[in-house]
């Protein structure tokens, strides 16, 4: 008898949510789509279920850092580091681009995370969002699969001893 994969899904819930929080104490949130677009889900397969999220590219982004040599100057990183410019800090117009231009330039020098960055984290790190949730949840994450793993063989043992099943 296969183990129902649902019995996990508050578990990997709690783990989505976790990223999320970690992602905000570390600064990442502006418009709020990372977040929106981090989802979990549950994959049964031979016998096991494996515990999965999804988001956006840029969580990958997020958890290792770019090192200056890859970061380019294009136009469209330019309006995007503008739009970031405006919403994150109120310029707008020239100003904006010119505040935009400034900061790619900064990361070419030193890379993503800038020095400068850190200071809109509450945790002291701008990357490593994943390891550092797990690093600080990880009893309670074992606690919760373990937990729903053993309610449910209890369920299987109690159906098979019964002679439910």
């Amino acid at each position: 008898m296969e183990t129902n994969p649902s019995i996990f899904e508050p578990a990997n819930r709690l783990i989505v949510e976790d990223i999320r929080t970690e992602l905000r104490l570390q600064g990442h949130y502006l418009t709020g789509a990372l977040e929106a677009s981090i989802h979990d889900e549950e994959i049964h397969e031979n016998g096991g279920i494996t515990l999965t999220a999804s988001a956006l590219e840029y969580l990958e982004d997020l958890e290792t850092g770019i090192a200056a040599p890859q970061i380019e100057l294009s136009s469209s990183r330019l309006t995007e580091m503008t739009r970031y410019v405006e919403l994150r800090m109120g310029y707008h117009g020239k100003k904006a681009t010119s505040v935009a231009y400034a900061i790619i330039k900064k990361q070419q020098k030193e890379g993503m995370p800038t020095h400068g960055s850190y200071a809109f984290s509450k945790t002291g790190f701008r990357t490593e969002v994943m390891e550092q949730t797990f690093d600080k949840n990880q009893p309670k994450f074992v606690n919760l699969i373990d937990t729903a793993a053993f309610n449910s063989l209890d369920n299987i043992f109690n159906q098979v001893k019964s002679g439910t099943i």
